[in-house]
């Protein structure tokens, strides 16, 4: 079920745009695969803050396991991530380094985990007999990204387990399936795996949507299907920095403290380059007086 569209938004920025039209893709193809789902819930686009720290989500899948943060990241052109966790991309054939969006959901999760856990009593019910709430902390915290679908993603280099965290746009809902996925609860209580409740899934997402900025709350969240258009194939990806253009350094002749070796003067002379290298030209005599290498600078 969604229960929280993602928030319309214009930019006249490049960057901002792709941003925002991927984001909407990805909501897109969740809203397809989930729109009926009463036991995976959405929530596309939220805002928290707790103790000081604020964090923007992308989309928030809440499922009987747990907790899944997508972070959608608009990406043109190749992407590698080394045995390190370190990213980079490829713009106009350039290689340059840029901040994990795994390690970015990872931070976002750990700040949404305290702010629940915080005030878990706040919409949790007691249990019976034990006279205390569930929690947040027990269950499954899972995060994803998801690039764009036109992107390279140079796979035999990457961990293993960031391999399985990167997924293209088109693929999204098929790993959100997989990862929502549960056994029943004979094999919850074998394995020791709690899980939630529809109810306990409705007064999270209720509690979530109630903390939301006003210009980010949706009025009537559990009936709104807006009407939104299929991912352009052509939508265009958020652009990595240009490499600084560095012009060639040019040379000017420092002042001459010797004349025109033919003539004496130094009025008139004029700087050159010739098959033995660089040299002065005089305006009176036409003689040629050769300069060494230590008589000129670079500027630049």
């Amino acid at each position: 079920m969604i229960l929280k569209e993602k928030d319309s938004a214009v930019s006249q920025d490049i960057k901002a745009a792709a941003g925002n039209n991927h984001e909407k893709d990805v909501a897109y193809y969740l809203r397809r695969e989930f729109a009926d789902a009463k036991d995976v819930l959405v929530l596309n686009d939220i805002r928290i803050e707790h103790a000081g720290e604020k964090a923007q989500i992308d989309h928030l899948v809440l499922h009987p396991k747990g907790f899944l943060i997508i972070e959608s990241k608009s990406i043109c052109g190749e992407l590698k991530v080394n045995a390190q966790g370190e990213w980079s991309r490829s713009y106009k054939e350039q290689w340059m380094g840029m901040a994990s969006p795994i390690r970015q959901a990872e931070i976002q999760a750990d700040l949404l985990r305290d702010w629940l856990n915080t005030h878990r009593e706040s919409f949790f019910d007691k249990i019976p007999l034990l006279g205390r709430t569930l929690g947040v902390v027990g269950y499954e915290w899972k995060v994803l990204c998801a690039v764009s679908s036109n992107a390279i993603l140079h796979r035999e280099g990457m961990p293993q387990k960031v391999s399985e965290q990167v997924i293209k746009a088109e693929f999204i809902a098929i790993k959100v399936k997989e990862v929502s996925a549960t056994k029943g609860l004979l094999h919850s209580f074998v394995t020791t795996q709690p899980l939630y409740t529809q109810k306990a899934l409705e007064q999270l997402s209720s509690f979530i949507l109630e903390k939301q900025p006003a210009s980010h709350t949706q009025t009537d969240h559990t009936l709104a299907t807006p009407t939104v258009q299929s991912p352009v194939v052509s939508t265009p990806c958020e652009a990595a920095p240009p490499a600084p253009q560095i012009e060639p350094p040019t040379l000017s002749l420092s002042p001459m403290p010797l004349p025109c070796r033919k003539c004496g003067k130094s009025d008139a002379l004029t700087g050159m380059w010739g098959k033995y290298g660089y040299y002065v030209k005089c305006g009176h005599c036409q003689g040629n007086t050769p300069l060494n290498n230590h008589r000129l600078k670079s500027v630049g």
